[in-house]
């Protein structure tokens, strides 16, 4: 059904006899990134220098100002140090104990040395080539002693070459250093052994051998659990266990104990054990290889096995949900422990899982249309899918003095479980299969469902309705659904929802201000809410400091807009 809605526009000036100009002001704040290399000054050399020798290094300086030839000879520079995880690592002995992931953060240290050289004098030096990717915005910048700038550097990203520039003439060795920014990674092998390879110019190479572990999962036990629901609805949790991930050299046997938590049971026959090599590399660790069959068919979560040698262990197994379900998500646990002789070959032989099972909800409500006046409901109950007994009461109560329930469009649609979901079944007929009964001021009712003990959901769609011709003022609608169907605590299950709505009669808005002139313009709407409305008046008060004046033709008010249309 289609409703009319009338709105009117109405506008006019005002003269603003006394006001105060509105003031505003913002600001914005500024971000600054600034990265460079420090460098200490050297402590100052207390030798003397000959007047001689002084006339001629500024002749030279005057000859060779701005030259660009390279000169490594007159920069010592070493490798300091590495840091990473806050451990600093400067030779072969440190590193031994370093297990380093792909993709983890690092900060080369380089220190150097430098003799009296000429504005533009160059020195290069390559980083690693190898093992480490480096920031971008770290490979280029300015070298700065008291803040005052006396090389810059940059660094071709193909060669990853550095080059130092000198900004100006240095008249005294100076000492200095500069740092890179890196994460592990620029491998050319996907092998855990890695070797970095630190160049020095005129000296020997250092080289650091690192030993990774994999990148996804540091773990020597993991476990997944995964959901299944069969043809008739049962849900089931296939799991997947996998022990000495790590590859510890084992040759005896190990216990295997799982610990169900309340809810789930084991399928009998589901559990099989097999045993395959491993190979572990940067990214990750993969079986490599078949699988060797140890279990098959078993009907016990505590069993023994022998991995031999390094082999990893997989065992797989079924649990069934036998829990009535109580919430809307219910969860499952799953415990996993390897021992040795009675104790755990390490803190890291214990797992444990937990599967989160989604249901539908006991009970929920919501506005499923409508407005103010006429609104539409919904109410959901048992999706959660519990055994409903017979003579259960769901009772529906709207708290809004302006608003009552339409009796005649309730409607209720049953719903049974096929292969785990919710499908149509019927329409429910009053008297067969519900009852229903009215307070005397059509703001409650409650429905007494007549089924026999059974698993089914309930659509309950209805309308209220209010009686006031105009909603002058801003409210909202409350609404309480409840059921005698209860959670395992013996409780009802409850819920409550609703709406605000604003008033929506009439709005009142200045559209333009003329310092010039001091008027106001003024524009009120009025809607009339689908309500065919005749012959009515708008009145309007004004403050004291305005006054009504005309518009350039001397009208008062123009109505600048009228329409109607289909609500």
């Amino acid at each position: 059904m289609f409703r009319k809605l009338n709105v009117f526009v109405l506008t006019f000036f005002v003269l603003v006899q006394s006001f105060i100009m509105p003031f505003s002001a913002s600001s914005s704040a500024y971000e600054s990134v600034f990265m460079g290399a420090a460098m200490a000054a050297a402590e100052a050399n207390n030798e003397e220098v000959s007047n001689d020798a002084s006339e001629d290094a500024t002749n030279k300086d005057d000859e060779q100002t701005a030259s660009t030839f390279a000169s490594n000879e007159k920069i010592d520079l070493s490798f300091e140090k590495l840091i990473y995880n806050n451990r600093e690592i400067t030779s072969q002995a440190d590193a031994a104990g370093v297990k380093p992931k792909a993709d983890e953060r690092v900060q080369l240290f380089y220190t150097f040395a430098t003799q009296k050289m000429l504005a533009g004098e160059q020195f290069t030096f390559k980083l690693p080539q190898q093992l480490l990717l480096y920031d971008e915005v770290a490979l280029s910048g300015d070298i700065k002693i008291g803040g005052e700038r006396y090389f810059t550097y940059v660094t071709n990203k193909e060669t990853r070459e550095v080059t130092l520039t000198a900004i100006d003439f240095i008249f005294e060795g100076i000492e200095g250093g500069i740092d890179f920014s890196a994460v592990f990674g620029n491998f050319v092998t996907q092998d855990l052994n890695q070797t970095l390879e630190v160049q020095m110019p005129g000296k020997e190479s250092l080289k650091l051998e690192f030993v990774f572990e994999p990148k996804v999962s540091s773990q020597n036990i993991s476990k997944e659990g995964k959901l299944r629901t069969d043809e008739n609805g049962v849900k089931f949790i296939d799991w997947e266990v996998w022990f000495n991930l790590k590859g510890a050299n084992i040759n005896n046997d190990l216990t295997f104990t799982d610990t169900l938590g309340e809810g789930h049971v084991l399928v009998p026959a589901t559990v099989n054990v097999s045993k395959a090599n491993v190979k572990s590399s940067l990214e990750g660790v993969t079986v490599d290889g078949a699988e060797e069959p140890v279990i098959t068919n078993g009907s016990t979560l505590q069993f023994t096995v022998n991995p031999q040698g390094t082999k990893a262990v997989k065992v797989t197994y079924t649990t069934r949900i036998d829990r009535i379900a109580d919430e809307e998500v219910e969860k499952f646990t799953n415990a996993v422990k390897i021992t040795r002789n009675g104790t755990a070959p390490g803190a890291d032989w214990e797992v444990s899982k937990e599967v989160a099972v989604t249901y539908g909800k006991p009970l929920a409500k919501a506005q499923v249309g409508g407005d103010k006046y006429e609104a539409n409901w919904k109410i959901e109950f048992n999706k959660l899918g519990k055994v409903v007994p017979q003579n259960t009461t769901i009772t529906d109560t709207i708290a809004a003095d302006n608003s009552h329930i339409v009796a005649k469009d309730i409607v209720l649609t049953k719903y049974v479980q096929q292969k785990g979901e919710w499908v149509y079944e019927d329409l429910l007929e009053i008297g067969t299969d519900y009852t229903i009964t009215f307070s005397e001021d059509k703001k409650q009712f409650v429905i007494t469902l007549l089924h026999a003990d059974a698993i089914y959901a309930v659509d309950v769609t209805y309308k209220t309705y209010t009686t006031d011709e105009f909603i002058k003022a801003s409210g909202a609608v409350n609404n309480v659904v409840e059921t005698t169907l209860q959670d395992s605590s013996q409780q009802n299950y409850k819920v409550s929802t609703g709406f605000s709505y604003p008033e929506g009669i009439g709005t009142k808005q200045i559209t333009d201000i003329d310092y010039a002139n001091r008027t106001l313009e003024w524009r009120v709407v009025f809607n009339t809410e689908g309500k065919e409305v005749k012959n009515f008046t708008i009145a309007d008060q004004f403050t004291n400091g305005l006054a009504l004046v005309p518009y350039s033709d001397g009208e008062y008010f123009k109505v600048t807009q009228t329409r109607s249309y289909a609500g």
